[in-house]
């Protein structure tokens, strides 16, 4: 649905001459740094062009009326919010009123309407455009001026209070954050970033498996628990104080399944700061080689790939421009995020959905992006 469509939708619910505004907030695929970031670690993500769009109005009053193109449905709630809904997708807005409200902040209702064309469950954090979508219209609204990184903050509590997913603040932070033509590396201990350019010459492409998961159900918490024992048996604050070398040397007081997730967290982190590098030296084919390891070290490692996404990763490896590629998110199921030459994207993306049919029995979706913009608030 275009943004026309959106319009006309909210008219059609919500009759009356009303200067409409629209919050529009991008999903993101990582580059590289996975599960680093609820470690303290470094990761690089980038938002891409897929985006959530929230058509509002302020309707003073306390109630919040939502509709979903996506799933055609409507939802409405009382402020303050008290309860869950049914309808998993209204929970993201519920959570980011509630954690606003909680913060201090005095807030009146709005009509809304919301479409996105995020692929839901496929790892590239549906959830926190929404989030951060909602927090912006929210804040606009209310005129609340709440500083870009307290938003980031609250969009992240709103998903690990409320919505239940202990997750890291790399998500919310790049839909917020992001930049045309960059990707971000992120300090995620002291919420600081550098921008580091992609060179036009590259493309970033997406393929998504079509294997959907849901991190609420999954061992994603489980991984995180893994990793504070590893802190507690290693007497560190985070993995994120262990060099490669240090680590080495303290590995044996482990046992192997938290060995094992810390070896990932701790070599990934490296790897995270070393990409960043090939990229200042425009050496694309270190970069690559390094997502190759971290697919790897998350497949063996990390324990969170899945047969659909190795078999997307052996097939990148066989095709002329690719310099690398590995799965993105979270892990069981979703997307691999690739680094192509530009001469090279058509033969890849016609070799990836053969191969990938041939050896799955499904085409895959594939979408190409290029970094872009974080999120906005503009009057319609």
């Amino acid at each position: 649905m275009n943004l026309n469509g959106l319009i006309q939708k909210f008219r059609a619910l919500f009759p009356g001459d009303k200067t409409l505004l629209l919050s529009s907030a991008p999903g993101r695929v990582n580059l590289i740094g996975e599960h680093t970031d609820y470690n303290n670690g470094f990761v690089m993500p980038l938002a891409i062009e897929h985006r959530i769009q929230i058509v509002f109005c302020p309707n003073a009053s306390n109630m919040v009326n939502l509709y979903s193109c996506n799933y055609d449905e409507y939802d409405s709630f009382i402020l303050p919010v008290k309860e869950k809904s049914e309808k998993q997708w209204s929970n993201y807005i519920r959570g980011i009123y509630k954690m606003v409200q909680d913060d201090g902040y005095d807030v009146a209702g709005m009509d809304a309407v919301l479409h996105g064309n995020i692929p839901i469950g496929s790892g590239l954090s549906s959830s926190a455009a929404i989030e951060v979508a909602a927090l912006m219209a929210v804040d606009y609204h209310n005129e609340l001026n709440i500083d870009p990184l307290s938003q980031v903050e609250l969009a992240q509590k709103c998903e690990n209070q409320f919505v239940g997913v202990d997750c890291g603040i790399m998500d919310q932070f790049v839909s917020r954050m992001g930049r045309t033509g960059c990707a971000l590396l992120i300090d995620c201990r002291n919420l600081t970033c550098r921008h580091i350019g992609i060179d036009p010459g590259l493309v970033i492409v997406i393929a998504n498996t079509g294997i959907k998961h849901n991190l609420i159900d999954s061992e994603y918490n489980t991984r995180r628990q893994e990793c504070q024992a590893a802190n507690r048996l290693l007497k560190v604050a985070s993995l994120r104080d262990l060099s490669p070398e240090t680590f080495d040397k303290k590995k044996h007081l482990l046992s192997d399944t938290i060995r094992k997730r810390a070896t990932h967290v701790v070599n990934e982190n490296q790897r995270v700061l070393d990409v960043a590098q090939a990229f200042d030296d425009s050496d694309f084919i270190k970069a690559g080689q390094l997502m190759y390891e971290s697919h790897y070290s998350l497949k063996d490692d990390y324990a969170v790939s899945c047969p659909e996404l190795d078999i997307m990763v052996e097939i990148a490896t066989s095709i002329r421009g690719v310099y690398g590629c590995r799965m993105t998110g979270a892990g069981f199921g979703g997307c691999t995020v690739s680094l192509v030459d530009n001469d090279g994207v058509i033969a890849f993306c016609e070799i990836m959905k053969v191969s990938y049919k041939e050896k799955t029995g499904d085409f895959p979706d594939i979408y190409i992006t290029t970094p872009s913009a974080g999120g906005t608030v503009i009057e319609l």
